[in-house]
């Protein structure tokens, strides 16, 4: 998935190839605004301006999670596991993006070990998971009928 970015004045035309994720935005308009994000805000995301400049063509690794009542998502330094939601130990799918970024070979047989070790990070990424949708979620969805 790609995105445009274009700011003038502020940011130089290029290609950024680091991963990011939709949940990146919000604490990077933050940090630009300025805003003073209290500590118990906890963001999926982080601030990606120093990425978006180039000020940092090389962060370090992290777990990007998408999760999907059907299937979720991780990807980590270039390998991306899908799996049944809620059961990473259920038949995955395992792609190198840097060899293989249309993912059209499945590596999960032939890379058992980077399989385990992908499972293990999503077994602790879901550990932060709700296990229901907050009762708030459905007020207007009630109040509408």
């Amino acid at each position: 998935v790609n995105a445009w970015v274009s700011w003038a004045g502020h940011l130089s035309p290029g290609k950024n190839t680091v991963p990011m994720h939709v949940a990146d935005w919000m604490p990077t308009f933050c940090h630009l605004a300025g805003v003073n994000v209290p500590e118990t805000v906890k963001f999926d995301g982080q601030n990606r301006w120093d990425i978006l400049t180039g000020e940092n063509q090389h962060p370090q690794p992290r777990v990007i999670y998408i999760p999907h009542y059907q299937r979720s998502v991780i990807i980590y330094d270039d390998w991306k596991l899908i799996v049944p939601h809620r059961n990473p130990e259920g038949k995955a799918e395992l792609y190198h993006l840097a060899v293989d970024p249309y993912e059209k070979t499945d590596l999960a047989a032939q890379e058992p070990q980077k399989l385990r070790e992908m499972r293990d990070r999503m077994i602790a990424v879901q550990k932060d998971d709700l296990k229901e949708a907050p009762a708030d979620a459905y007020l207007k969805e009630k109040s509408e009928k």
